[in-house]
């Protein structure tokens, strides 16, 4: 089975310190993510996954704090898992 994948992330700075200093941030940080996949299922019910995901957060021109997200607004990421089908 191969599938594709849209969606939408909003990311929001809960708590952050920094030297013992509480740093505050009240934006909201939203990202696209395009994702696609390929599953196998050995049993009828389990299977296996991979799922490569890429995302882009949108920045503002001056964050005020620098995150990893700041620092590289794209990312790649991988999953491999099992899913479990309860028919």
């Amino acid at each position: 089975q191969i599938y594709l994948g849209a969606g939408g992330r909003i990311r929001k700075s809960i708590h952050a310190t920094f030297d013992g200093e509480k740093l505050t941030d009240k934006r909201f940080y939203p990202s696209l993510i395009a994702a696609c996949g390929i599953q196998y299922n050995f049993i009828r019910s389990i299977g296996i996954f991979l799922e490569p995901e890429y995302s882009y957060t949108f920045l503002p021109e001056s964050p005020s704090i620098i995150t990893y997200y700041t620092e590289s607004s794209k990312a790649l990421s991988f999953r491999l898992g099992l899913s479990f089908s309860f028919r």
